[in-house]
């Protein structure tokens, strides 16, 4: 088997990180534990035009990283039970009739309230939820806890037929600040193969795969209060 292989080291691996990763046509499969918002527009263009994208990341919610993470993950809100007209329309008209006849019927208004207070919430009102989903879809972010003794470490880039390995995570400080070491490799079988690992990583290496939607609670919690860099 024979590749093309390109290697750089340096503080400013920039276009030659980044420009595959801009070209890729069919498919770009990403492994980086940390993440900057910086970049989310590209995935978000890439998974636009209908290319094979896959985001594979961690929890570690460092403040840059749930920046990115707020930036691929939105919220939705989903309808748990559909409100009922009627019921709606008599419970607000009991509460009023029981305003009004509290003070002449003591316990009777407020009996009557209670009772068209139940019916609108129980009832008549829609019952809505919020739901965190990814917006490149669900299946297509993977978020795996990192444990800090024993870390997901690996930055892994596919990109049609190249594949990248080195220390860069896609980040700012990665393409244009940290002082780091890439290789490309041109080979489609080394990128199918690279496809075939990064697709087992669940099963093989026992990762605990996090929930959009848990993801989404989470990093929503806490303010973006400062910028860390990887």
């Amino acid at each position: 088997m024979r590749a093309d292989v390109e290697v750089k080291t340096g503080r400013r691996l920039g276009e030659f990180f980044i420009k595959p990763i801009q070209d890729a046509k069919q498919r770009l499969w990403i492994m980086s534990p940390w993440l900057s918002a910086h970049h989310v527009p590209l995935l978000l263009e890439k998974k636009a035009k209908g290319i094979d994208l896959k985001v594979i990341t961690t929890d570690d919610y460092t403040p840059t990283h749930r920046e990115a993470l707020r930036a691929l993950i939105e919220s939705k809100k989903e309808t748990i039970r559909p409100g009922n007209r009627t019921a709606k329309w008599i419970g607000i008209i009991l509460i009023i009739i029981g305003i009004v006849l509290a003070v002449p019927t003591a316990g009777v208004g407020l009996i009557l309230s209670f009772a068209g207070y139940i019916l609108y919430i129980r009832i008549g009102k829609e019952k809505i939820t919020i739901r965190w989903i990814s917006k490149i879809g669900d299946e297509n972010l993977l978020i795996y806890h990192t444990d800090p003794f024993r870390p997901i470490h690996a930055k892994v880039y596919v990109a049609d037929d190249q594949v990248a390995l080195g220390s860069a995570n896609l980040t700012k400080g990665g393409a244009e600040e940290n002082l780091e070491s890439l290789a490309w490799i041109k080979s489609a079988e080394i990128a199918n193969r690279m496809i075939h690992e990064l697709s087992s990583l669940e099963k093989e290496f026992r990762l605990q795969r996090i929930p959009v939607d848990e993801v989404g609670r989470a990093i929503w919690q806490v303010p973006v209060y400062r910028r860390r860099r990887f």
